[in-house]
């Protein structure tokens, strides 16, 4: 299999995982609105039914929502969790490592435990490690192990983590979740911050290859039509201007084509991924944060996190030192800290 894998590798012309031009290239598949309906992806939805009449729709594929574990017993405040972040000039990001992938057959047997426990284990970390600011996970973190999530169970996901999140500064955002309302898949990134969700990012740019992990898998796999985002990844948090990614996302500029066009640079740039490396050294088009700004990548396949602080324009930047894996009591998910230095573009 191995062999195999190098062998496509080479066909393509080097290593894949080095060179932006094969992400763009072999992975992005579509990136015309043509493209995209072509291959069971809309910008938007059909106009919901306004019968009143109550319907029970049994939906293809979907497990039931009884069987998510959302714990709903009250949380102790944590000391000092009201400080804020808006008179800090360091932030501690926590980076959950987790291989995670779209396919459904020929996974190893962690990436399958994984995913029963992911919620649970980000909840956890979430109230054990008071001292992260930001909590990020990568693509496709929240991807059921059988079925796909309704949402039904996206809405107890995101009441949970505002219940966790109440009284406290934390950045909370679990990767992205693969979901369906019983028509259409989305895959979205849930922000979350003191009690109130900031953003529903859905991405905009779905990949469809055959090969490599893609958001076409679950079409495929549930026989259902796909939604592109068109909300803009961009939030405040903490007096911060903040941007996100979902990996193709980030190969295809989306945030850095955005800034240019408005003029606003970001402070913090935040890409969650399955099959990214950041390179901005290589590709200085990709960064939307201003001279003095950050960016951070959470990979799910090669796992390969990082993160940068930039010292003028693009490329001038040094990477900030991220911390070994330490465990978070569940298998397959461990946990990587990082202190990134923050400077605000004044207005």
């Amino acid at each position: 299999m191995r062999i195999a894998v190098l062998s496509v590798l080479m066909a393509l012309g080097g290593s894949a995982v080095d060179r932006r031009s094969s992400l763009a290239d072999t992975l992005l598949r579509p990136t015309t609105r043509l493209q995209a309906e072509t291959l069971g992806f809309s910008r938007r939805a059909k106009t919901r039914n306004t019968n009143p009449r109550p319907t029970r729709r049994v939906q293809r594929g979907l497990a039931p929502t009884s069987g998510l574990n959302v714990p709903h017993g009250t949380r102790t405040p944590l000391a000092l969790e009201s400080a804020g972040t808006r008179d800090k000039k360091e932030l501690t990001v926590g980076l959950i490592q987790c291989r995670t992938s779209s396919k459904d057959c020929g996974l190893p047997r962690g990436v399958r435990t994984a995913r029963k426990n992911a919620f649970q284990a980000f909840l956890h970390v979430l109230r054990t490690h008071p001292e992260v600011d930001v909590l990020l996970a990568p693509e496709w973190f929240l991807v059921k192990s059988q079925g796909i999530y309704s949402k039904q169970e996206m809405k107890q996901m995101r009441v949970a983590l505002e219940r966790e999140t109440q009284g406290r500064s934390v950045l909370a955002i679990p990767g992205t979740t693969a979901w369906s309302d019983g028509k259409r898949y989305r895959n979205t990134a849930m922000v979350v911050g003191n009690g109130k969700t900031l953003l529903q990012y859905n991405k905009q740019n779905p990949t469809a290859s055959r090969i490599y992990d893609s958001d076409r898998d679950f079409l495929k796999q549930f026989n259902i039509q796909g939604i592109i985002g068109k909300k803009p990844g961009t939030f405040a948090w903490g007096g911060l201007k903040v941007g996100l990614e979902i990996c193709a996302d980030h190969a295809v500029n989306s945030l850095a084509q955005r800034t240019a066009k408005t003029g606003q640079r970001l402070d913090l740039q935040l890409v969650v991924s399955c099959g990214l490396h950041l390179k901005p050294e290589m590709y200085p088009e990709s960064v939307a944060v201003h001279d003095k700004g950050s960016m951070v990548l959470c990979d799910g396949l090669f796992q390969d996190s990082r993160a940068l602080k930039f010292l003028g324009a693009p490329p001038a930047a040094t990477d900030c030192r991220i911390s070994r894996k330490t465990a978070t009591g569940f298998s397959g998910i461990s946990l990587m800290t990082v202190k990134i230095p923050i400077d605000r573009q004044e207005e």
